[in-house]
């Protein structure tokens, strides 16, 4: 209390080395499940995994690897069962006002709720997306040009008649 009275810092108290460890082990980059809480921002489902069945014959039509040491089955079917885990029930509240949309689509639920952050555009995926478009219009164009020259030198083309 000396340091505190003369104007220094006051130590830090007992617990603070333990709070350090929390806030060290809940940073995203030593824990991937905080890492991923950042970077899906809210969105997606958890689910828990009701059923897990691996079938190794599938009614025997799986085929076996038959050489000696390496007999085995070469696939397996899985069949999965999930059951969604939502962090709020569906629909509206006593206020009417909607608390977890069933489908987060459209300019309503997105002013809301905000949008999907694997959906934010980027300018280096824009850039892509109009370059392919440009590219496919051109192409489109030619096609469609090529049309025209045929029809004006052969005339219009018949339609097939059906026998």
């Amino acid at each position: 209390m000396a340091a505190v009275a003369a104007g220094g810092d006051a130590p830090p108290p007992a617990d603070y080395a333990i709070s350090q460890e929390i806030a060290a082990f809940f940073d995203p980059a030593n824990n991937a499940v905080a890492r991923s809480f950042q970077a899906s921002a809210g969105f997606g489902m958890a689910v828990a995994i009701t059923q897990l069945d691996m079938d190794w014959s599938n009614g025997e039509q799986i085929p076996w690897d038959t050489v000696p040491g390496r007999r085995a089955p070469q696939m397996c079917k899985i069949t999965m069962g999930l059951s969604p885990i939502h962090d709020m029930p569906l629909g509206l509240d006593a206020d009417g006002m909607m608390t977890a949309p069933a489908y987060p689509v459209g300019n309503v639920v997105s002013a809301i709720f905000g949008t999907d952050p694997w959906l934010q555009p980027s300018p280096a995926a824009d850039a892509e997306k109009l370059a392919a478009a440009a590219a496919y219009n051109n192409a489109r164009q030619g096609d469609i040009q090529e049309a025209m020259d045929a029809e004006e030198d052969e005339g219009p083309a018949e339609l097939p008649t059906l026998p």
